[in-house]
């Protein structure tokens, strides 16, 4: 069948913007902050409780944000889900704007709203242990690079820390807790 010059005509266009839709999606894909993007590290560096009430607790957990790359940027947002002992105990947000300079560490600090109830079962659950594992997960979201775009980033750590009581101790809390029930 021969070919006109209306299908070849079709085909090119086609195929040039199929090319210029490859071109967009690969650059769309690009970090701002250039093809050596290297995410920053972040990892626990310790939990605090910041205010204690009837239903619910603050806790502040600490996290340590390294940037190790000759690029400064600014961190925007944290968000995190923290688990001990497999259970999900509570998230937390904080939208502060800090500013990580280049090859340096900041310290961020996430409040954690726990429900008290929460905290009992962790307690309860301690009866038996002698450590406490966490898993925290979240994002870090950072802006910067050539032209100031924003990247999201997820993280991961996990751990135990050691009871500073003994077990029986929590044994004994715990049945106290019962009675009061």
């Amino acid at each position: 069948m021969p070919r006109s010059r209306a299908n070849e005509g079709w085909r090119c266009a086609a195929g040039r913007w199929l090319s210029a839709l490859c071109l967009l999606l690969a650059a769309g894909c690009q970090s701002s902050f250039g093809p050596s993007f290297t995410p920053p590290e972040v990892s626990v560096e310790g939990f605090d409780l910041s205010r204690a009430g009837l239903f619910s607790q603050e806790l502040t957990i600490t996290l340590l944000v390294e940037n190790h790359m000759t690029q400064a940027m600014t961190i925007e947002a944290v968000d995190l889900d923290l688990e001990v002992n497999g259970s999900r105990l509570g998230s937390g947000t904080t939208l502060k704007s800090i500013p990580l300079d280049a090859e340096r560490a900041v310290v961020v600090n996430v409040p954690v709203k726990v429900k008290t109830q929460d905290i009992l079962d962790v307690v309860l659950a301690m009866a038996s242990r002698s450590s406490l594992e966490y898993e925290i997960s979240g994002h870090v979201r950072i802006r910067g690079g050539a032209d100031g775009g924003s990247e999201t980033v997820r993280f991961n750590d996990d751990g135990a820390f050691d009871l500073p009581l003994a077990p029986s101790r929590f044994q004994n809390i715990a049945a106290d807790y019962l009675q009061i029930r």
